[in-house]
């Protein structure tokens, strides 16, 4: 039987490849992994920890605003407004809530997200 020496044959029958011939990961360099899927990872579990303090101060804002008044009047609904701000929740996160409530107290139609 004829033996092959090309790259190709050599990998196939085991054949010891010359120095200088790279590996498949070495000439490609390190194929699928770049830095934008690392940061992709990162960024999504730092979004994922972002949503459940939003929804849960969204939610504090709600129960605060069920027992009534406004942020004058109702204590419970200042701290949970101010905590809101300590734990640097977007105004557009407290806003939405405190419209979802209005609109619910007016009879209108509430779509939860």
């Amino acid at each position: 039987l004829a033996t092959c020496l090309t790259p190709w044959c050599a990998r196939q029958s085991k054949l010891i490849r010359p120095a200088n011939m790279w590996s498949a990961t070495q000439r490609m360099g390190m194929a699928g992994h770049s830095k934008w899927h690392n940061i992709r990872h990162k960024k999504a579990a730092g979004d994922a920890v972002k949503a459940v303090v939003n929804a849960k101060f969204a939610m504090q804002i709600k129960t605060a605003l069920a027992h009534g008044g406004n942020s004058d009047s109702n204590l419970m609904l200042k701290r949970a407004i101010e905590k809101a701000k300590d734990a640097k929740v977007p105004k557009a996160i407290v806003d939405r809530a405190l419209e979802k409530f209005e609109q619910a107290k007016a009879g209108g139609s509430v779509r939860y997200e």
